[in-house]
């Protein structure tokens, strides 16, 4: 892993506890909201706070998805 991605990993790495305390505090109303907005990509319909908070979450999942990629896939 070269130093860039490192540095990276760290960072989505610190912010983690983070978005699960976001995303675990939202009421389920505002839950069910922002995932059918996050996955029909309407971002305007949401503010800054939450567009800032799907970026993070699809780095963390981007990331989660490499770490776990086989180095043979089939």
């Amino acid at each position: 892993m070269d130093a860039e991605l490192a540095r990276l990993q760290a960072h989505v790495d610190q912010t983690r506890s983070v978005m699960r305390g976001m995303v675990q505090n939202l009421p389920p109303a505002d839950l069910a909201r922002f995932i059918h907005v996050a996955a029909s990509g309407q971002f305007d319909a949401l503010d800054e706070r939450e567009r800032l908070l799907i970026g993070m979450l699809a780095v963390t999942a981007i990331f989660d998805f490499v770490e776990n990629w086989p180095d043979d896939p089939v």
